[in-house]
């Protein structure tokens, strides 16, 4: 017996009457007789089928109703099921009784599988840890992922790194891929769609690049949140509330709600989530006598339809609206007191977004097709405080005087509308060989206006707008079309080979106008870029025991190139010729990364413990590089080379019942080990914003108390270690941020319907230092949060 069974002949209806013959006998054999008679896939782990038995299922009966008849007495029951999978796992009798470790389903390889059967290094954040954590957003469930970091500028651009795959932030397209569900949503100006996880099932993170199955983008690793689907067969719902004080600030805010309700009998449902949330500042603008300035509100909605006309044929219909209002950024100015900013320029931005994405889905005997389609538009606008940059050139240039408290401001207005379609085949069930294929479109328009915002600077009144002194307008477009496809050949029931592949083409096209005084009067720059080529990914995976699985893989990751933007070369020619450039490219190219790993996944203590490693080396080469020149201007090249080696390891146990305990850590030694010429960088610097420890510890107890009354109390240690703001060598800006450890607590009680907990997150009010431009401010992390939360289930 593999560790997941999996066996599919077809793709009946689950009320079909089919004739079973199963004496009772060993789960380890009854499970994949049953799955074979039935023609459906069942995936359970060896360590829960083991010293159990299904019993007698003998004459006609539906599959569902065979099933039920098969598990009775045997320990077991169903975790998960839909019209592709069921997945089995041991029974809970309340929270607090099992010690074996729940089985997780992930889909990271386009495909259902157990956790543990996954030959690659994954890590999985469930709604219930997700709720344990008290997270709302990437900053709070990303940078509690050992290896992983994110970060979030000024300007609202934000960097997810993985494995140190980074180069800083700002400038350069990102380095990892985000989904929801099947639709990707990584952005490249603007900081990407933040979606409430309130309503997901969980957030799967892939560690390594993903470029095969995954595309551009996925260089350092993937992002996806999956989110819960419309269930056919349950009408619920589901209130949920919080309140928290904030430590020198004021009181968070938070309500959400979802409703599932099935429309017709087990062929159509509609499931629809909402929430809305508003939390606190603690950041005082000392110049503008603004107290707990940096609010954020949020409100959010989420609708899905589900038709299921056939247990085959499934369609899935979202719609997904999000809308954010934040006042200061969260800056700490280096010459101030903790918890303020002086800044002359109210700064403020604003976004709503807008996510469609209808996805089908048809299931054969022996193979099944899925049609994902995806529309994104987005719209937000953003201002930063521009006083001091400014303030010199109105004088020279306009003959305006500013007084002191007056302040300008930069107002950014972008649009992003994008379109993703994916159409891909797949087998189903084991075979001697398993493949996907499939092929990928997108097209995406940015647009990126800029002007200057005079509004509180009344000197400038009768002499001169923002608009009339400078002003921009950029459109950027892209389309990309990619046919891939991965093929595992199972050699024996132990050993596996899998290759993938992935052709891409891309055509882009920039387009960036400019006006104003200080532009020197009306200029236009258009510029054209286009690149294809393919990457590819090789697989061996070994399993000598149903529990015991070592794997080694080579793969490539791959980032697009693109045009090089607007460049005055008459006025920068010198500062060309001083770094070895006659003239600026036209566009520079894709960079790729190998990726060589080595890992192994082992349930251990009969089911009790997971422990999972990986050891991996990066060779990345023509490194994106932004190049910044003294005349005031810069462009993007392809040039130098970075290594990144390291470890992980992540292991969960579960030593007696109502006790989970939970540990990963990562080493990461990523530098660079070829400058580029013109970029502030020496050979062995090592890469910005990678941490070369981190990790994650927590654990949590649950006990039965009586009367349906269940307690719980977990508490979670998170530490990231040092790491650098930009390259170490770019001595006037570079700083080494310090390292953090930070605290959670949540002790609760759940009786029948309802859940109450009291949190404290950043328990001991740690300092945290996300970022810094490396002049005179920083960006700071959440202080200590103490509330409530409250959860009532229908």
């Amino acid at each position: 017996m593999t560790a997941a069974i999996s066996v599919v002949v077809a793709a009946p209806a689950r009320a079909e009457q089919r004739v079973f013959d199963l004496p009772a006998q060993e789960a380890t054999t009854g499970i994949p007789a049953f799955a074979q008679q039935a023609g459906i896939q069942i995936l359970v782990s060896e360590s829960a089928a083991r010293n159990r038995r299904t019993a007698e299922v003998v004459g006609e009966f539906s599959i569902q109703a065979a099933l039920e008849r098969l598990l009775s007495g045997s320990g077991l029951n169903v975790l998960f099921q839909d019209a592709h999978t069921i997945v089995l796992a041991p029974e809970v009798r309340g929270t607090a009784s099992s010690t074996e470790l729940e089985e997780i389903v992930v889909t990271a390889f386009r495909r259902d599988e157990l956790l543990q059967e996954v030959p690659a290094a994954v890590s999985v954040l469930r709604r219930s840890n997700l709720k344990a954590k008290g997270a709302q957003d990437y900053r709070d469930y990303l940078t509690t992922i050992p290896g992983v970091n994110f970060t979030q500028s000024a300007s609202s651009a934000m960097r997810v790194t993985i494995r140190g795959v980074s180069d800083g932030i700002g400038g350069t397209d990102p380095l990892t891929g985000i989904y929801i569900d099947e639709t990707p949503i990584t952005e490249s100006f603007t900081a990407t769609l933040d979606p409430s996880i309130y309503d997901v099932d969980r957030i799967e993170v892939l560690k390594g690049p993903q470029g095969t199955l995954y595309g551009s983008g996925s260089m350092g690793g993937t992002v996806r949140v999956i989110t819960n689907k419309p269930k056919l067969d349950a009408l619920e719902a589901s209130v949920h509330g919080r309140f928290g004080t904030v430590a020198h600030g004021d009181q968070n805010r938070r309500v959400d709600g979802v409703l599932n309700v099935p429309l017709t009998a087990r062929s159509m449902a509609l499931r629809v989530s909402a929430g809305h949330r508003e939390d606190a500042g603690w950041i005082d603008d000392v110049a503008r006598h603004e107290k707990d300035g940096n609010t954020v509100d949020k409100s959010d909605a989420h609708a899905q339809w589900l038709l299921r006309p056939g247990e085959a044929t499934s369609i899935l219909v979202s719609f997904l609206y999000q809308k954010e209002r934040a006042g200061l950024p969260f800056f700490h100015d280096f010459a101030l007191p903790e918890h303020q900013t002086a800044r002359a320029f109210r700064q403020s931005s604003e976004s709503q977004a807008r996510l469609s994405s209808i996805t089908l889905e048809q299931i054969w005997d022996e193979w099944s097709l899925t049609s994902a389609s995806g529309y994104l538009h987005k719209e937000g606008t953003n201002t930063s405080d521009t006083t001091n940059a400014v303030r010199p050139l109105l004088s020279d240039l306009a003959n305006v005087d500013l007084g002191p408290t007056e302040g300008t401001g930069l107002r950014t207005d972008s649009s992003l509308t994008s379109f993703t379609q994916e159409v891909r085949l797949a087998s189903r069930g084991e075979h001697r060989v398993d493949w996907v294929a499939g092929v990928f479109y997108s097209n995406n328009t940015s647009d990126f206006p800029q002007t200057f915002d005079f509004s509180q600077a009344p000197s400038t009144n009768g002499v001169t707008s923002g608009a009339e002194f400078y002003s921009s307008a950029q459109r950027y477009r892209a389309r990309q079309i990619a046919t891939f496809g991965e093929a595992t050949w199972n050699v024996t029931e132990q050993l596996s080979l899998t290759g993938g592949l992935r052709a891409f083409d891309v055509d882009q096209r920039n387009v960036l106008s400019g006006s104003g005084t200080l532009n020197g009067g009306a200029t236009v720059w258009q510029q054209q870029a286009s690149n294809s080529s393919t990457i590819q990914k090789y697989l061996l995976k070994y399993q000598p025991r149903p529990d015991r699985m070592i794997y080694a893989q080579a793969g490539q990751g791959y980032r697009n190139g693109g045009p090089t933007g607007g460049f005055p070369h008459t006025a920068c020619a010198a500062d060309l010729a001083a770094i070895g450039f006659a003239t600026v490219p036209s566009q520079f190219g894709p960079d790729t990364l190998w990726n060589y790993e080595i890992g192994s996944k082992n349930t251990l203590l009969e089911g009790r413990m997971a422990l999972n490693g990986a050891a991996f080396y990066i060779d990345w080469s023509d490194i994106q590089n932004a190049i910044s020149l003294p005349c005031g201007f810069g462009f993007t090249t392809n040039a130098g080379r970075a290594a990144s080696k390291g470890a992980e390891l992540e292991t969960s146990l579960t030593p007696v019942r109502g006790l989970t305990l939970t540990a990963g850590v990562s080493y990461v030694d990523a530098t660079l080990t070829r400058a580029a010429i013109g970029v502030p960088a020496r050979d062995g610097d090592p890469l910005p914003l990678t941490a070369k420890w981190s990790a994650n510890v927590s654990a949590e107890y649950e006990r039965h108390l009586g009367r349906n009354v269940q307690g719980f109390v977990r508490g979670e240690l998170n530490y990231v270690g040092e790491r650098w703001n930009m390259f170490r060598s770019n001595t006037a800006r570079a700083r080494l941020l310090d390292d953090y450890a930070t605290v959670s607590m949540r002790v609760g009680l759940t009786s029948g319907a309802w859940s109450a907990a009291l949190f404290a997150n950043n328990l001991t009010d740690e300092r945290i230092v996300s970022f810094t431009p490396g002049t005179n401010y920083e960006i700071v992390g959440s202080p200590r949060v103490v509330g409530v939360d409250v959860t009532y289930d229908f």
